[in-house]
């Protein structure tokens, strides 16, 4: 649902369930949400979940979102995408962040934490640190398994380490 603000341009509101149903200005992009979306924010994930606020989107093609329109990424667990790619790199605002969580033995998260990966020219580092256990969360495989789990087996292992980034103002 649109409505105006008084005026000349339009400002959208939150769907029913407060997920939006499109990118905002200044707002916040979830990148690979699967069946996890935050409130607040555009969930996109490869698989769409409309009915509970998760709407189709590329990691690496994110044509539907404004150059510099996001003033917050979040990431959770990134799998099979880089999560500093020129797509997520190019909606995120000036002054606004990309935050990535996830767990050690995730390669495409591990080897930014751990510096094998260089942070983005324009960018700038804000937190490498370990999440407060009563802060971390579950995290799913992209087959809905639990990580840690396959099949029913296994040990989970919820999302313990984040990175936040910040795209440095001209």
């Amino acid at each position: 649902m649109l409505v105006g603000n008084g005026a000349s341009k339009v400002s959208q509101v939150a769907a029913p369930h407060n997920y939006l149903t499109k990118p905002e200005e200044g707002g916040t992009l979830v990148i690979a949400a699967g069946n996890n979306p935050i409130r607040g924010a555009y969930n996109t994930s490869l698989k769409a979940f409309p009915e509970i606020g998760v709407h189709y989107g590329d990691a690496t093609n994110l044509v539907n979102i404004p150059t510099g329109s996001q003033s917050k990424v979040i990431i959770e667990n990134p799998n099979g995408f880089d999560p500093l790619n020129p797509e997520i790199l190019r909606v995120v605002k000036e002054g606004g962040e990309i935050e990535i969580t996830g767990i050690k033995s995730n390669k495409e998260f591990f080897n930014i934490y751990s510096g094998k990966v260089e942070v983005p020219k324009g960018f700038e580092i804000i937190e490498v640190g370990e999440i407060p256990e009563n802060f971390q969360k579950q995290g799913f495989r992209t087959d809905g398994d639990l990580i840690g789990q396959k099949d029913g087996v296994g040990v989970p292992k919820k999302t313990d380490k984040i990175i936040r980034i910040r795209k440095i103002k001209k």
